[in-house]
């Protein structure tokens, strides 16, 4: 056969092999379709989005047979960018005894204000240099950022992140929390992680916490919960595909209400966090997940003889002698500023 009579022959030939290619790359390959749509729905809905930030964001990836598998999302540091915050609150003094950094829903003026008084007015503010932090993230009405920003205009001690100010954002809190004082606060002792419902009684803080530890810099002092179970329905249901086959946390980690963290430790857990798969209920997964990934950091349980989840508590103790009980949960606004009274009446006596 001539060149010419073969060309049809062999466009035949190199149709049918192009055919069976196709055949084979749509059976193995993964769904073009859909992988955009994931990824897109990954860029689309994230921490900073309404309604996503209820939900741990992840990175889907699409198998031959179109089931997804999660891949595991890490904390991006364009979502810890602060949009409010005095870079000079620890630069003014050689050392500071101590930063309380108190986690704060954006809707909970009253109680910052509450907890801003106590520090104000009671005597161990004078004594020892402090620091008062309020971290947040965004509302979703620009009448309460307004707010906001004349809140810190007044008084200097809020730092806020660009995510949304919800639930599931709160490892975001905390992590842009120790990266803004990572590279602003560090000439410090002590951080205190606080929620903004505790009341801390600074008294027993100087005297107790802060010279039973102040030699170490790689002691966490908390309530510790050591094997807590895993809950997968409700406040703190997890996914499924989270530790599964697990029951229980495979590792102790810090009650967050209140925890105690040397300073020179924020920097090396911010770092840890960029490492770390995100976890999104804070507690677990920075004196947990994270904590674990730092050699020789420990947990030192302090259990309900420091911290109590029971604010009632705090109101008996203090009519005892010797009551040693620091952190106390508060869930009135009201109580916080009466407990800490009380306390000073018993100072006083």
């Amino acid at each position: 056969m001539t060149t010419v009579q073969q060309l049809p022959l062999m466009f035949l030939l190199c149709s049918q092999t192009c055919v069976l290619l196709f055949l084979l790359w749509r059976d193995m390959a993964p769904d073009v379709k859909q992988w955009k749509r994931a990824v897109n729905d990954e860029h689309t809905c994230h921490c900073n989005v309404t309604g996503c930030g209820d939900e741990t964001v992840q990175r889907q990836k699409i198998n031959r047979k179109s089931k997804r598998n999660s891949l595991p999302q890490y904390i991006d540091e364009r979502d810890l960018r602060v949009i409010l915050g005095d870079k000079s609150m620890c630069g003014d003094v050689a050392l500071i005894h101590a930063v309380f950094v108190v986690h704060s829903a954006v809707g909970n003026y009253p109680r910052r204000e509450i907890i801003r008084q106590i520090f104000r007015r009671d005597p161990y503010y004078k004594t020892y240099t402090t620091r008062l932090l309020f971290l947040l993230g965004q509302p979703n009405e620009m009448k309460l950022q307004d707010n906001i920003i004349q809140e810190f205009r007044q008084y200097g001690d809020i730092i806020q992140g660009v995510f949304l100010d919800t639930y599931h954002n709160l490892t975001y809190k905390a992590v842009m929390g120790m990266k803004w004082i990572s590279q602003n606060c560090r000439n410090v002792k002590y951080i205190v992680k606080m929620d903004d419902d505790v009341i801390v009684d600074l008294h027993n803080f100087f005297t107790h916490l802060y010279n039973m530890f102040r030699s170490s810099d790689h002691t966490i002092i908390c309530n510790a919960i050591t094997q807590p179970k895993i809950f997968r329905k409700g406040k703190w249901g997890v996914k499924k595909h989270h530790l599964r086959y697990y029951k229980h946390y495979p590792f102790s980690y810090c009650s967050g209400f209140a925890v105690i963290i040397p300073a020179a430790m924020i920097p090396v857990l911010y770092k840890a966090t960029l490492t770390v798969p995100f976890f999104w209920i804070d507690d677990i997964y920075l004196f947990g997940m994270v904590r674990r990934m730092i050699p020789k950091l420990e947990l030192h349980d302090s259990g309900k003889k420091y911290f109590d989840f029971d604010g009632n508590e705090i109101l008996k103790c203090i009519k005892r002698a010797g009551c040693k009980l620091t952190f106390a949960s508060l869930s009135y606004n009201k109580m916080l500023y009466r407990a800490w009274k009380e306390k000073q009446k018993h100072l006083n006596h």
